[in-house]
């Protein structure tokens, strides 16, 4: 039930299969880490950035939002009028 907005800002996870293990950024919880832990997946030592995104969402109608990922300098949006 998020926006774009708002699910580009969420912390994110990440599995890295050579070397096996998760990386995650800060914000993800540690009952999450502990339950993947528990599931038997490898976990970073600390928490790291994993990237930037450029989201756009489109619904039924073609309406159209566009978010972009705070975590780098410099990020921005446009909008084109249609």
């Amino acid at each position: 039930d998020m926006n774009v907005a708002d699910a580009t800002a969420m912390a994110r996870i990440h599995h890295q299969w050579l070397p096996d293990r998760i990386d995650y950024e800060p914000g993800i919880s540690v009952d999450t880490l502990r339950l993947l832990r528990d599931m038997g997946h490898q976990i970073s030592a600390k928490p790291r950035i994993l990237g930037a995104t450029q989201s756009i969402y489109s619904d039924t109608n073609n309406n159209r939002q566009g978010a972009s990922d705070s975590r780098r300098q410099g990020a921005g949006a446009v909008a084109e009028p249609r």
